[in-house]
């Protein structure tokens, strides 16, 4: 089966010979076009069509598992450059297909991140994805470890929060149906669909179910942590501190140096013992028990 491709490259192929356009004579066009002067963006369309033809070419293998084929990706990209035009200041003496390229990719990504997905995700947040996802692999490359929050946070401008929410969202769809956690006991999982609040979430009873829940969650860490590991979480979470903040304070308190790793590790052992402690008290057991 086809895709159309080869009856719109024979329409297009006489059209690439299109005599390229002097810098003046393409400034001419785009004031004309901002005029809104008949002819004139097809114009300038014409004369970049081996600029348009370059960005679908290179998104057609990826366009192609969302149904769009080379016709619809020389079009994308012919509206980016089109956007471009308009925005386009002709006094700062920049090449116009240097500063298309930034509308024509814009274009792309936009378009083929809003098509064919299962369910759509508003754009901002792939892009925000997007950005915190190179500024891990740099950080990555350079030091052989993933960056701590706060920086990723001072690279791109994100809050704390974008970016935890970010790194800790599901890449994929997940279903409803897919257990949320596993009973340790053989009981009855927890199922996504069933941690989705209902009308009723603000109930006495489900006010009750979430304060008796922190209750544990304190009886646990007093039991099972030691005093230097509840001092870790405390900084971690409740003060939103850095890891070296972190081993500051540490340091002081308990009177032994302690790196920015260390504490990491600390971290990791506490938070360990709290999944443990927390998966043998399934919601299901307790119920069973009672």
């Amino acid at each position: 089966m086809t895709d159309g491709s080869e009856g719109f490259q024979r329409f297009i192929r006489p059209l690439v010979l299109h005599k390229l356009l002097t810098k003046d004579e393409e400034y001419e066009l785009i004031n004309q076009a901002r005029k809104m002067k008949p002819g004139a963006m097809s114009a300038l369309v014409r004369a970049n069509i081996r600029m348009l033809l370059s960005f679908a070419q290179k998104n057609r293998i990826k366009a192609q598992k969302r149904g769009l084929f080379l016709e619809d990706l020389f079009n994308i990209a012919a509206i980016g450059m089109q956007r471009g035009v308009l925005k386009f200041d002709t006094l700062k003496n920049v090449r116009f297909s240097t500063y298309a390229a930034w509308w024509i990719r814009q274009e792309m990504t936009r378009t083929l991140d809003n098509t064919g997905e299962t369910i759509r995700v508003p754009v901002h947040h792939l892009e925000r994805g997007r950005e915190i996802e190179r500024v891990i692999a740099r950080y990555r490359t350079e030091f052989g470890r993933d960056p701590e929050t706060a920086y990723i946070c001072k690279q791109t401008g994100f809050s704390t929060l974008q970016v935890r929410e970010e790194m800790t969202s599901p890449k994929e769809p997940i279903s409803l149906d897919m257990p949320a956690r596993r009973s340790t006991f053989g009981g009855t999982d927890q199922l996504y669909v069933d941690t989705i609040p209902g009308p009723d979430k603000n109930s006495p009873d489900v006010q009750l179910e979430i304060a008796q829940q922190k209750d544990q969650l304190e009886t646990i860490k007093k039991k099972l942590l030691l005093p230097v590991e509840r001092k870790v979480l405390q900084c971690r979470f409740t003060e939103d501190m850095t890891l070296k903040e972190t081993a500051v304070v540490l340091t002081k308190s308990v009177g032994k140096l302690l790196t920015g790793e260390g504490v990491r590790q600390i971290e990791m052992r506490a938070l360990k013992k709290l999944r443990e402690a927390m998966d043998a008290t399934t919601p299901s057991h307790a119920n069973s028990s009672s």
